[in-house]
């Protein structure tokens, strides 16, 4: 996960367009488990819960 942001952040800085704004990337990362997890809303809410706490 901070290997992605990195270097999603490494590209962002050397686009010559995208390098003048300040853009934030935040990466919630959940592993599916079948017996916890029954829909794809509920493994999408469960990414965005991650997010909440991703400091």
């Amino acid at each position: 996960m901070d290997r992605i942001k990195q270097r999603v952040t490494t590209l962002l800085r050397e686009d010559k367009e995208l390098g003048k704004y300040d853009i934030q990337i935040s990466i919630g990362v959940v592993e599916y488990n079948e017996d916890k997890i029954k829909s794809v809303s509920q493994f999408i809410d469960s990414a965005q819960h991650v997010l909440q706490y991703d400091v």
